[in-house]
This record gives structure tokens, sequence and C-alpha cells, in this order.
């Protein structure tokens, strides 16, 4: 894939479009492989901080509509939200922007192309994201679905990190 091709799957033209929530969940949700330089050249350019908040759109949305008894799920793409934003500021060093790039991918990774998610009923192995919108859809449509997210749970995460830059007023700084 390249610059155009991806351009082209999140709808835009250019880097300066890339400001709605559809354009981040594109990113997320795409099914092709994305580079990841494609992913750091994309995060370098964009405003940061509406990068910041439609993460926390995504994942807000995604926590919301997950199972009431998937408690380590939850806690999961939480810690995952909170690692992607810890590393979003105005000052973004090529190293904050390199690791956000790797951790997009590897959220990618996990969210869509592995299989790690066991459909109880059918037999049948998903992605993340497959599942999630089958339980959505079902909750529509008065049905039920039954998961074993046991193996998605295995995403690493030894922590976060907050920028204090972040918490400091402009007067400080």
């Amino acid at each position: 894939m390249d610059k155009t091709e991806l351009y082209k799957k999140l709808d835009i033209d250019t880097i300066d479009e890339f400001k709605y929530y559809e354009n981040l969940s594109a990113l997320l949700e795409e099914d092709d492989y994305i580079e990841e330089n494609l992913i750091r050249d994309l995060i370098k350019d964009v405003n940061k901080e509406v990068l910041a908040e439609h993460i926390d759109s995504y994942y807000d949305s995604f926590l919301d509509n997950l199972p009431d008894d998937e408690t380590d799920l939850y806690i999961t793409v939480d810690s995952i939200r909170r690692m992607m934003n810890g590393l979003i500021s105005d000052d973004m060093t090529s190293e904050d922007i390199h690791t956000l790039a790797e951790e997009i991918a590897r959220f990618r990774k996990w969210y869509v192309h592995d299989l790690n998610v066991f459909d109880r009923k059918t037999g049948e192995e998903l992605n993340v994201r497959d599942a999630r919108f089958n339980i959505l859809a079902a909750r529509f449509l008065g049905e039920s679905c039954d998961y074993d997210f046991r193996t998605a749970l295995d995403y690493s995460i030894d922590g976060y990190d907050v920028k204090i830059s972040g918490f400091v007023s402009d007067d400080y700084n």
C-alpha cells in the first residue's frame, strides 16, 4: 500500500482532511495491511488535539458496546486507549510519533488480523473487530452472541506514559 491508496481508504485527499472520527475509524478497522511508516507519516502531520479526541471517542464507543461480563477485555481496551493518548501531545518528538505508530500497527494486528475470539455457538474463530460488530448488531436485532475473548486478553501493556506538560498550563511554560 502506498500513501495514495491509504488516503483513498481513509477517504481523504490531503492530510488536512484527516479530522473526522470516521477517518480514524477507517485507519483502525481497515482490512488491508498498512505499513507502519505510512501510519507514522500520517501521525506526524495530523492535528494532535483532534487525534486525541477521536481516539477517546473511538475507545469510548468500543467500551460502551462490550458485554457487561467482559471486565478483563474492558480493562485491556481501556489500557490501550490510555497508552495511545499518553503518547499524544502538541510537542510530540519523532520517538513519540514512532512509538504511537508502532502501537497503532500493533493494535490493528490484534484487532483486525489476529483470530483471537472464539464463537461458542459456531466454533468459529474471528477477530475482535468482527466480534465487536456482531455483538452490536445482535443487540439491535434482539439476538445474543456467546464469545470467548480469553485469547484476546493476551495484549501486553507494561504501562502508559503521560506527559506532564499536558497538565501544566501555558502560563508556566
